[in-house]
């Protein structure tokens, strides 16, 4: 009778060994898909971030390129057209200042490519913490008796985020 009951305690410790193991699995397998949510989160900032940024750019592109040629107008025209030019570049300048201060576009301009760099440090963090997670994950699931319980319940490696740099 004591083998029996033996035998039944020591059933009831490989049921629970299994139980705490695959928890165990469980919680670091939902960690990896937290951290790569994270990870998709910041990559959608970023894509929202990228066309401000263009848009910024061109608009403080086009209106250095109209002061530009104002100021080269003023200077290939004759005196009288000159003075003319020099009065209109002279009004184009404080309307454009007024409307569109070249400081603040500047500022905009840099406020965006700050939001930016915050951005793609973002992703580097949750980049660095996600591949820590994989790393640990993938190291339970290959030590015993984690592995016997992963393949047993079909929990596979995770890849590690890897940022491909282009030449």
């Amino acid at each position: 009778m004591v083998v029996v009951y033996l035998f039944i305690a020591f059933m009831v410790l490989e049921v629970i060994a299994i139980i705490v193991v695959y928890n165990q699995l469980r919680k670091r397998y939902v960690i990896v898909g937290e951290l790569w949510a994270n990870i998709m989160t910041v990559l959608a900032k970023r894509h929202a971030v990228v066309p401000r940024l263009i848009s910024a750019a061109q608009a403080s592109s086009d209106f250095e390129l109209n002061v530009q040629q104002s100021i080269a107008a003023a200077r290939n025209g004759d005196v009288q057209e000159t003075g003319k030019a020099e009065s209109a570049l002279q009004k184009n300048i404080v309307q454009c200042i007024e409307a569109y201060p070249a400081m603040r576009a500047q500022q905009n301009f840099q406020k965006i490519i700050d939001e930016l760099v915050n951005i793609e440090d973002g992703i580097q963090g949750e980049r660095l913490l996600y591949n820590a997670a994989v790393s640990e994950y993938n190291h339970l699931l290959s030590i015993f008796p984690h592995m016997l319980v992963a393949k047993a319940f079909g929990f596979l490696p995770q890849d590690y985020f890897e940022v491909e740099v282009s030449e």
